[in-house]
């Protein structure tokens, strides 16, 4: 087998390029898509939910770059709802580069009490305040119990 030669390139002047700091952001995110949405709708179109339940799934998003952290939660929950025909009932930044936020900027949904989803094949629900002190976050909420401020 014969071996061709290598072409040789030619040096092309280019301008320095600026390194860019990119990092990963994981968003922790209670919503559905549009699937989600419609049992969420049926259900609360036939009277089983309270105008305070939503069914959700929980799932976590990573965004990777350099984004605006204080809109990177809005955008993240606008481009999961158009793209996916679904909703947020809540998201937040849960770290950045594997590093715990100590001022959690979140986004979520006002006058939600509690969230129903599946956890080990079956349906179960949950206080919303409890299910995001089960991850981390300190919930504060009115006297119906529903969310009206996150931190950590």
């Amino acid at each position: 087998m014969r071996k061709k030669n290598p072409k040789k390139l030619k040096a092309v002047d280019a301008a320095p390029v600026e390194a860019v700091a990119d990092h990963i952001i994981t968003l922790d995110v209670f919503g559905g898509d549009k699937m989600i949405r419609m049992q969420d709708n049926f259900m609360h179109a036939c009277d089983v939910f309270e105008k305070g339940k939503h069914y959700v799934s929980y799932f976590q998003m990573q965004v990777k770059g350099e984004p605006d952290m204080e809109k990177v939660c809005e955008n993240a929950k606008n481009a999961f709802e158009q793209a996916t025909g679904g909703y947020v009932v809540f998201i937040a930044i849960r770290d950045v580069d594997g590093m715990r936020c100590d001022q959690p900027r979140a986004v979520f949904k006002e006058g939600v009490q509690s969230l129903s989803m599946m956890r080990g094949g079956s349906l179960k629900w949950g206080l919303f305040r409890d299910i995001l002190g089960d991850l981390g976050y300190k919930a504060e909420t009115n006297e119906h119990m529903m969310v009206q401020s996150v931190s950590i």
